[in-house]
């Protein structure tokens, strides 16, 4: 067990002290202890010592020769030999490596080798930010414009409008667009593993919508035995901010994880002529929010993999608008998303690949102003968008240093809205394939056509 605290980073002009803790137990159940041979002596394919030469270091002292057993010791309920790599741990630094990339494929790629440059904000990244969600730690990234709108909080790639960025979350689209835009500040970090994002067009891929570009927010994952952490933070303006994460693997075949977040920040008034309004006025609104998922992942073997995910949020925003003359309108939003997914990777030689994945996500939105003294310019409204997606993708390598990509992606919306007179619904299917091919390498240089 360790613990560790550790002061967050807060934005300018704020105080905070956080609490952090972290443990972590590995289990040790059915691990053998293994005694080397003695000195002086070989040992057989079965591990049974027999007689033989001692092997000599520089200096001349004999060393034992272990045998293949004694190197890769038998793990719980396991054969000779093997060795559960999923009990392996790796710590903060070791794991922030972003070896694979799977945003800018739809699938496994090594990050060296990728064709399309992916930029990668790991876990440790994220916890030393000490940013709450997303979009505060996107106004962090060098070359990525965040703004804030009544479209919420927006992000700009390579200078085009936010309805040409897609954002997704464990590769499946997000609903709850307003004006083309995904509010970032709806995802909170505590559910984050790490963030993809891939600048410049890819609708090879992904259709019209990533023209500017893709952002994958990928949800944490259980890799120890079991571990949990914690943390939480107070801040000048009254922000709290606590979550909390536990995962576990209560068979060497299946791994669950669970999270949790809290998040609160009083609302900031802002300059007005009118003396009166400006103590009520408000220039930022006031959040509650907070959010609570989990997942499953089962590997029978060492070629297939399901993986189960489920998120729910409640966002509660409130503020004082002003409106014509010296009327006040009292807004308050109440948002929930809601979001499952399950998937199923088959894995196979010659880099063979085929994820088949269904997805369901449903956003609501209520939305009432409310005139101080008056009932006449009242407005309520409520906004339901449901969204459904299933896709596979088969990925598969060729001789002369081709990776093929093929797949299809099928998705139903359906807008309910009293804006609409009838409830809207849309249908999309579409079929995609990109070739890389690696026309020259040689040594760090190389030259690749990605057709699609």
């Amino acid at each position: 067990m360790r613990r560790r605290c550790e002061l967050a980073r807060r934005t300018v002009g704020s105080l905070g002290v956080c609490v952090w803790l972290v443990a972590g137990l590995k289990g040790t159940a059915g691990a053998q202890d293994v005694a080397p041979p003695d000195a002086g002596r070989t040992a057989e394919p079965g591990g049974s010592p027999a007689a033989g030469p001692p092997a000599a270091t520089e200096g001349g002292d004999a060393l034992p020769l272990l045998s293949d057993d004694d190197i890769l010791p038998s793990g719980a309920g396991g054969e000779a030999g093997e060795v559960d790599f999923g009990e392996l741990e790796l710590s903060d630094e070791e794991m922030e490596i972003p070896g694979v990339v799977v945003t800018a494929a739809r699938g496994d790629r090594d990050a060296s080798a990728s064709v399309v440059s992916t930029e990668v904000i790991g876990r440790a990244e994220i916890e030393r930010s000490g940013a709450r969600d997303a979009a505060e730690l996107m106004e962090e990234r060098a070359g990525l414009q965040v703004t804030r709108s009544f479209r919420g909080t927006e992000l700009w790639l390579r200078g085009l409008d936010p309805a040409y960025t897609l954002i997704l979350v464990d590769g499946d689209r997000v609903p709850g667009r307003t004006g083309g835009a995904i509010d970032l500040s709806r995802f909170g970090v505590e559910s984050i593993e790490r963030i993809e994002i891939v600048r410049g067009p890819s609708s090879a891929l992904y259709g019209s919508e990533a023209i500017g570009g893709v952002v994958n927010l990928l949800t944490r994952e259980s890799t120890r035995d079991f571990g949990a952490d914690g943390m939480a933070s107070y801040g000048l303006g009254n922000v709290i901010d606590a979550t909390a994460n536990a995962r576990g693997r209560p068979d060497r075949h299946l791994r669950l994880g669970l999270n949790g977040g809290f998040h609160y920040a009083d609302a900031f008034g802002r300059p007005d002529d009118d003396p009166a309004a400006a103590e009520e006025v408000t220039g930022g609104s006031s959040r509650l929010q907070w959010s609570l998922g989990g997942g499953a992942q089962w590997e029978p073997s060492r070629r297939h993999r399901v993986r189960l995910q489920g998120d729910y949020l409640s966002r509660d925003l409130r503020g004082v608008d002003p409106g014509s003359g010296s009327a006040l309108f009292d807004r308050t939003q109440l948002q929930e998303q809601l979001q499952v997914s399950i998937s199923h990777q088959v894995t196979g030689r010659d880099r063979l690949r085929l994820m088949t994945r269904a997805s369901y996500a449903q956003f609501r939105e209520q939305y009432l102003l409310d005139q101080r003294g008056s009932g006449q310019l009242d407005q309520f409204e409520d906004n339901r968008e449901h969204m459904g997606q299933i896709s596979t993708t088969l990925s598969f390598g060729l001789p002369g240093n081709q990776a093929i990509t093929v797949g299809y992606d099928q998705l139903l919306q359906v807008l309910d809205s009293e804006r609409l007179s009838s409830v809207g619904r849309r249908a999309r299917f579409a079929f995609f394939a990109q070739d890389e091919w690696v026309v020259f390498e040689e040594g760090p240089m190389n030259l690749t056509v990605v057709p699609g």
